[in-house]
């Protein structure tokens, strides 16, 4: 019953995948690739916490996939949603915990949070 929900709910968001390297100069190079999931987003949250340099917005969204051979999201991934960008914070595989690799498991769907960022 809750992966037809999560599939009637879900759409096509774009993942940014992040990878830095040291260049010749001992520069961080960041290079991001793209792939696509189906995920059902849903409650996103704002929240303005006071900092010692100022106020600061952070936030917060959840996220559901249907488990299948395709499912690639990890840690660190990223999106945009509302104007907004999010990064992956955690990824859990329901009911057994697995990765969400693409590799076989027993997982019937993963449950993402997501955190806003704040660059």
């Amino acid at each position: 019953m809750m992966v037809r929900i999560v599939r009637s709910r879900s759409s096509a968001v774009v993942f940014n995948t992040p990878t830095t390297t040291t260049n010749d100069f001992d520069e961080t190079v960041e290079t991001t690739t793209e792939h696509t999931e189906s995920v059902w987003l849903f409650q996103p949250e704002e929240r303005v916490s006071d900092e010692i340099t100022g106020e600061r917005i952070n936030g917060s969204l959840g996220g559901l996939v249907v488990a299948n051979d395709t499912v690639e999201i990890s840690k660190d991934d990223r999106i945009t949603y509302g104007g907004v960008e999010y990064e992956v914070d955690t990824v859990v595989g329901y009911p057994n915990d697995a990765a969400a690799d693409g590799t076989p498991s027993e997982a019937t769907f993963f449950q993402i949070d997501f955190t806003r960022r704040n660059t």
